[in-house]
């Protein structure tokens, strides 16, 4: 039996949880421009990842080699 799950890492602190609205209010917190938008959108849910998307070209990850 397939399973599956989507999970969600805010990078800046190594924290895993599962991907849904409740968690991504949480991890997008720090972007209040996109937090409120967030909020008041009335299909959070259905655009998770559109505010996922934006959130990452916002906050872009910075890996050294």
């Amino acid at each position: 039996q397939l399973v599956r799950e989507q999970k969600i890492m805010k990078t800046s602190t190594g924290q895993v949880a599962d991907f849904n609205q409740h968690t991504m209010m949480a991890f997008i917190k720090d972007d209040s421009n996109l937090y409120r938008h967030f909020l008041k959108s009335d299909s959070r849910e259905a655009k998770i990842f559109l505010y996922l998307q934006k959130y990452n070209e916002r906050n872009p990850l910075m890996v050294a080699r």
